[in-house]
């Protein structure tokens, strides 16, 4: 008689392709897509490599960053830091300040290239503006780390979107284990429950607004193939044209790939057969965040879209009583309806890199001490 099967040991770490995504129980399409295709089909500016890792059961999306290389800045540390940080300094200073910010900050990028500042391995990113949160314990990082130093030599290891105002846990045990935190950028938290929102003029008029626009709100299940044109062109439109061109540059395959995906929410606003205007949003640990969101920047502003999409999404946080995270952007805007905003930090895991590696990640925390991030 044979030896029976022995059970697999729940504690472990291992490194999954498509197939071991699946079999592992994870039933995102989006990250199958990703791990199978590659990102770029979905998102034409993330030009990195994609893995999987699981620890004790818990699946991280990973993406493998190389210098020189211009990615959107949720795949590279230099796009978040120097080039998108140039470009919100000329359109907030359009006179000649512009040139000196372009001159000091093209100084201070060669100085991180030559620290290779890119060669990055990123943790838990699924190539997004504000990634789904997994929580793990200061063990389990400590045992990850361990892995990927074995399997990834020569990295930075970093993980997004660390926000302590909603997760101090986290951030403690990245602390254990020996992973530094470094300010990245704020974003805007709202409680639905709160007075600030209650005693909000602006987020009542908004709520109106939606009631009253003709404008019906539609879920995911009644968005069509035949919309998915429309929806990346709302999004690319406001995204890239009318922001920057470093943001996630989302294709009509990253649409048809994640409106099926159980892990993302689609509303939208449908008028004379149309939809004007989107967003997209998951749900989890008591937080809803919004990630997504497009409109037609060709309608009259009276007609309010953003108004209105910004309106659905504290409508979903208020009715499954959870806090919404805005996300980035917009500032003036969000704290107007009853928002706050927090720092959200990158987790950075460097003590294994030359003094020359880490200099370039000292220089980025003092960055953010500089610009008063608080």
């Amino acid at each position: 008689m044979s030896d029976p099967i022995q059970p697999r040991p729940a504690s472990r770490v291992e490194r999954l392709d498509a197939d071991g995504l699946r079999q592992s129980g994870e039933r995102s399409g989006y990250l199958a897509g990703l791990l199978r295709s590659g990102p770029t089909p979905y998102i034409d500016n993330a030009r990195v490599e994609m893995t999987a890792v699981s620890i004790d059961g818990v699946v991280l999306p990973l993406a493998i960053a190389e210098p020189g290389t211009h990615n959107a800045d949720a795949c590279s540390s230099y796009s978040h830091y120097v080039r998108y940080t140039v470009e919100e300094l000329c359109k907030r200073h359009p006179g000649p300040a512009r040139w000196l910010f372009r001159g000091a900050f093209g100084a201070y990028g060669a100085l991180l290239r030559a620290c290779s500042f890119d060669r990055v391995l990123f943790l838990n990113n699924w190539l997004l503006s504000t990634n789904p949160h997994q929580e793990l314990q200061a063990d389990q990082l400590r045992r990850l780390a361990e892995f990927l130093l074995a399997h990834f030599s020569g990295r930075a290891l970093v993980q997004r979107n660390i926000n302590p105002d909603l997760h101090p846990a986290y951030g403690n045990a990245l602390a254990a284990a020996g992973f530094r935190l470094v300010k990245s950028r704020r974003v805007y938290l709202l409680d639905p429950a709160g007075e600030r929102f209650r005693g909000s003029a602006n987020a009542a008029l908004d709520l109106r607004l939606l009631a009253r626009s003709g404008h019906e709100v539609i879920g995911g299940e009644r968005i069509a193939e035949t919309d998915l044109p429309r929806l990346a062109q709302l999004y690319r439109s406001l995204y890239l044209d009318k922001h920057s061109r470093l943001n996630p540059g989302l294709t009509e395959a990253f649409f048809a790939l994640t409106l099926r995906d159980a892990n993302f929410e689609y509303r939208a606003l449908k008028h004379g057969g149309q939809i004007d205007g989107f967003v997209v949003f998951y749900e989890a640990g008591g937080v809803l965040t919004g990630i997504i969101i497009g409109h037609d920047r060709s309608l009259p502003i009276e007609r309010g879209l953003y108004r209105q999409l910004i309106a659905i999404l504290i409508t979903e946080a208020r009715d499954r009583g959870v806090l919404l995270n805005l996300s980035g952007g917009a500032g003036e805007f969000k704290q107007l309806r009853g928002a706050v905003p927090v720092v959200e930090y990158d987790a950075v895991y460097d003590r294994h890199l030359s003094p020359r590696r880490r200099l370039a990640w000292w220089l980025v925390t003092q960055q953010g001490r500089a610009w008063g991030m608080a």
